[in-house]
C-alpha cells in the first residue's frame, strides 16, 4: 500500500485481461514451485561433475506431478480468497483475475532457479542460496498480499466515510419551510423534515455501513501512521538495530571472524587506538593482530603487511587500504578490548551497524520526499535494509556503508528546496571531503 487508495502494483506488472490469460499465468505460477522443488530434490546429490538439471525419466514425472499439484492448489487458494475477499469488502466475486493475483508473481522468479547452478562453492551452499530464494520469495509474496489488503482496506474507509457525509447533508434531511415563514423580519419555522424512510434512522441506530474491525498487523500499521516522523524513525532504528546484531551474533556462533580486507582495516585501527598514528609496521612486528583474532585458535597466523613504505625506511609503512573506516571504528574497537573470544569478535562485526542503520534511515527518508507514500517508503525500507547488499555489508567491515549514507544524506538536503544555513553547507561540504578517506 502506497498512498490513500493507491497500489504498489504498477501497470507493467499486470498484463491486460484476455482469453486463458488467467490459466496461462496460473500454469506459469505453478511452474515456479515445481523448478524449485524439483532443483532442491535433486541438489542432494550433486557433485562437482555432475550438477545438472536432469529431466529424463523419473525426474519428469516427479517435476509434471509437483506441477499439477502447485497448480490445483493456487486455483484453489484463489477461490477461497476471491470468495473472503467478497466476503470482507462487499466486492463482486466476478472481479477479473488480475486483481487477484498480484501476489502470486513473485512464483514465476522461481523458474529462474536453475540459474543459481552457475556460481556457487559446493552443495551445501547451493542448497542454502536456494533456502534464501525461497525465504526472499514468500516473504514478496506475503508483502504483496498485506498491500492488497492494506489498499482495499483504504477504499472501504473512504467510500464508508463518504457514504456517512452523504446521509448527514442529505437533502432529505434539510427542513422545509412554509411560504408564510418567508416575511421579512419573521422567525422560520421550519416544517418536519422530510426523511425517505432511511438514513436518518440508520444513521441514529447506529446500524449503517459498519466497517470489519482491522487485524492485528491493519491496527499496528495505522498506529504507526499516526506517530510523529521523529517516533517513526526511532521505531524502525530499534528494528534494524536488533536484526543487525542479531544477523552479527549467529555469524560469530558459527565461528566467523574476520576475512578479505577487514584484518587489515582492523590493524590500523589498533594502530590508531595504540599510537594514535596510522604507521603499522611496530603493529605487524609486535603481532598487534591477536587483539582481534584468538592466538590460541591460531597459533601459526602471520599477516602478510598490506602497506606501503614511507620515506622514512622500513620502520615506517602505511596502509593500502584508506583508514577512514578505521577511525570510524576507533570507539568500537576501545570498547572490544576489555572482552575477550566471541564477545570481542561479536562487538567488532557489529561496530558499522549503526552506518547502515542511519543509511536505511536516509533512505526512508528519501522516499517519503520523493512518492510521499508512505507504504511505499516502508516497504523501500525494508527491502533496502535487510537484502544483500546492505545487510552483508552491516556485519562486516568495509568502507560501502559510510560513503552510501553521507552521499543519500547530501543528495536529499540539496533536492529538498529547503534552505540551508552557512554551517549546513559546510557540513556537507566536510561530509563531501571525507571521501578520499574512504
Amino acid at each position: 500500500m502506497t498512498g490513500r487508495g493507491k497500489s504498489i502494483i504498477t501497470p507493467f506488472m499486470i498484463p491486460r485481461s484476455r482469453p486463458w490469460s488467467g490459466l496461462i499465468f496460473n500454469l506459469a505460477a505453478s511452474a515456479g514451485p515445481a523448478v524449485y522443488i524439483t532443483t532442491l530434490i535433486q541438489s542432494r546429490s550433486y557433485t562437482i561433475l555432475n550438477h545438472g538439471f536432469n529431466l529424463l525419466g523419473s525426474n519428469l514425472l516427479i517435476i509434471f506431478g509437483l506441477w499439477a499439484t502447485v497448480f490445483a492448489g493456487l486455483t484453489l487458494a484463489i477461490k477461497i480468497m476471491k470468495k473472503k475477499d467478497a466476503d470482507d469488502f462487499s466486492a463482486t466475486t466476478e472481479k477479473p483475475w488480475k486483481d487477484r493475483v498480484t501476489w502470486l508473481w513473485p512464483l514465476i522468479v522461481l523458474l529462474a532457479t536453475p540459474i543459481l547452478k552457475a556460481d556457487y562453492f559446493n552443495r551445501e551452499d547451493f542448497q542454502r542460496r536456494l533456502v534464501l530464494l525461497g525465504l526472499f520469495v514468500v516473504a514478496a509474496m506475503i508483502y504483496l498480499r498485506w498491500a492488497d489488503l492494506a489498499s482495499r482496506m483504504i477504499k472501504r474507509r473512504s467510500r464508508d466515510e463518504l457514504s456517512r457525509q452523504k446521509l448527514t447533508c442529505s437533502p432529505t434531511q434539510v427542513p422545509a419551510y412554509q411560504d408564510g415563514d418567508k416575511k421579512q423580519g419573521s422567525e422560520l419555522t421550519p416544517n418536519k423534515p422530510r426523511s425517505s424512510g432511511r438514513g436518518v434512522e440508520e444513521l441514529n441506530s447506529g446500524q449503517s455501513l459498519q466497517p470489519q474491525s482491522p487485524s492485528i498487523f491493519g491496527r499496528g500499521y495505522d498506529l504507526f501512521l499516526r506517530l510523529s516522523v521523529k517516533k517513526r524513525l526511532f521505531i524502525l532504528f530499534v528494528i534494524a538495530f536488533l536484526v543487525y546484531n542479531a544477523c552479527a551474533l549467529i555469524l560469530v556462533l558459527e565461528g566467523s571472524t574476520f576475512s578479505g580486507d577487514e584484518p587489515n582495516y582492523l590493524i590500523t585501527t589498533h594502530s590508531l587506538v595504540s599510537d594514535g598514528d596510522i604507521n603499522v609496521a611496530n603493529n605487524y612486528a609486535n603481532r598487534d593482530y591477536f587483539h582481534f583474532y584468538e592466538e590460541k585458535e591460531n597459533p601459526r597466523l602471520r599477516m602478510i603487511p598490506y602497506a606501503r613504505a614511507g620515506k622514512k625506511g622500513r620502520d615506517y609503512i602505511y596502509p593500502i587500504n584508506l583508514p577512514g573506516i578505521s577511525a570510524l571504528m576507533v570507539p568500537y574497537y576501545a570498547v572490544s578490548q576489555a572482552f575477550e573470544g566471541r564477545a570481542r569478535t561479536f562487538i567488532l562485526k557489529g561496530s558499522l551497524a549503526i552506518w547502515a542503520i542511519l543509511l536505511g534511515l536516509q533512505i526512508y527518508l528519501l522516499a517519503l520526499d520523493l512518492w510521499k507514500r508512505e507504504g511505499l517508503a516502508l516497504g523501500l525500507w525494508a527491502l533496502y535494509a535487510f537484502s544483500t547488499p546492505v545487510l552483508f555489508y552491516a556485519i562486516h567491515i568495509y568502507p560501502e556503508i559510510p560513503i552510501a549514507l553521507f552521499s543519500i544524506y547530501i543528495y536529499r538536503m540539496v533536492r529538498s528546496g529547503r534552505p540551508l544555513s552557512a554551517l549546513h553547507l559546510a557540513f556537507m561540504g566536510a561530509l563531501l571531503g571525507t571521501f578520499f578517506w574512504f
